[in-house]
């Protein structure tokens, strides 16, 4: 069972970070592995880029039963960003939701070396072009962060901006084979 929180802040490694929990509350224990990849990232590069955006499908028909195309989705991506930004650390955390009236949707965050990216033109082509290929839909939600891994002010601002994955409204709605969360394996 998955403990969700109702709070405004929620501490994890000795930090409290603020998180988007109100009406429906956040789930913690994806969001704890979200900010662990992220501790990880920021350990790891001076400069971190965080890419937040969503992804729909073309109609109704096209959602699927499992969290297969997910993991096809960020492996192709992953490996076009390794390549073309000449770098092996990319993370990245998905929620699969689906809400009364709304049809099958992802919430998604990517991190990477912020010293390696410096605008998210081309990242969010490729995106695009894959999630095309794979699902027919298309990206239709962006907003990035850049952030020093001493400003603090904007690193919690870009945590902020992500917690809203993990709310709890939308989830649940799934077949036993598919998963409500995924994440990169970093650390």
């Amino acid at each position: 069972m998955k403990y969700v929180s109702y709070q405004e802040y929620i501490e994890h490694g000795g930090e409290v970070y603020r998180v988007q929990a109100k009406p429906s509350g956040i789930h913690t224990k994806p969001f704890k592995t979200f900010l662990d990849e992220l501790a990880w990232m920021v350990s790891r590069h001076s400069r971190v880029f965080l890419y937040r955006f969503d992804l729909r499908f073309a109609d109704d028909k096209s959602a699927t039963k499992d969290s297969f195309l997910m993991s096809i989705f960020f492996r192709r991506l992953r490996r076009q960003l390794e390549r073309h930004y000449k770098t092996k650390d990319v993370g990245y955390s998905w929620a699969r939701e689906i809400e009364k009236a709304k049809q099958q949707h992802y919430h998604c965050v990517l991190m990477m070396d912020g010293n390696r990216i410096h605008h998210p033109r081309a990242l969010s082509i490729k995106i695009k072009k894959i999630w095309l290929e794979i699902s027919g839909g298309s990206p239709y939600w962006s907003r990035w962060h850049f952030f020093h891994r001493l400003d603090f002010k904007k690193q919690h601002k870009a945590i902020y901006h992500s917690s809203y994955l993990f709310k709890v409204r939308g989830k649940g709605y799934k077949p036993k084979q598919a998963r409500d969360y995924g994440h990169s394996r970093l650390c």
